[in-house]
């Protein structure tokens, strides 16, 4: 088993995916998520369907994001880079990436909803984000402005936890590190 996540089998059927995932995007085509369903198989149930990504429960405490499409892949590589990369402050605010490769990656399970749908805590959490230089781009609503509730989870810590934040960049400009207030 690969990190006890995944059996050798799975990361084989896996890497096939793939591999014709990215033969679709190469001839400019890409699978509809009812075919690839039809076509992807693991042996996990799946709990989730995005534009882009299957999620599997593994049923050990974790999700398996399996991409169907270009974007999806880049979508797994951009939450691995961006948690694997956060501070310690904005890590407890995403849902634990834990191990990832081409085109897949393995996440905490946070299962309790956010129910609790305070939009002044959303919005204090997209403020904290931008702060430190993140642009959580999908947090809420283009439309309407109304935060995405299907992609929180509350920890049990107590903390609102993002569970799907691959359109979340970082902002080029953005210090690395602010600069002390003495030295303004």
């Amino acid at each position: 088993m690969d990190e006890n996540y995944l059996t050798a089998n799975d990361l084989d059927t896996i890497e096939k995916w793939i591999t014709q995932v990215e033969d679709m995007h190469d001839k400019q085509m890409k699978f509809h998520r009812n075919d690839a369903l039809k076509i992807f198989k693991l042996p996990y149930k799946l709990i989730g369907l995005g534009r882009s990504r299957f999620v599997y429960d593994l049923k050990n405490g974790y999700v398996l994001k399996i991409a169907f499409s270009f974007k999806g892949i880049k979508d797994n590589k951009s939450e691995a880079l961006l948690y694997n990369s956060a501070l310690p402050a904005v890590k407890k605010h995403l849902a634990a990436v834990v191990h990832h490769g081409h085109g897949w990656c393995i996440m905490v399970k946070v299962n309790e909803s956010y129910n609790n749908k305070n939009v002044d805590l959303v919005y204090k959490l997209q403020d904290e984000l931008l702060g430190v230089g993140i642009n959580p781009k999908d947090l809420t609503n283009k439309r309407n402005n109304e935060p995405r509730w299907k992609n929180f989870r509350i920890d049990p810590e107590g903390h609102i936890v993002v569970i799907d934040y691959a359109n979340f960049k970082k902002i080029k400009s953005f210090p690395l590190s602010p600069t002390p207030p003495d030295r303004i």
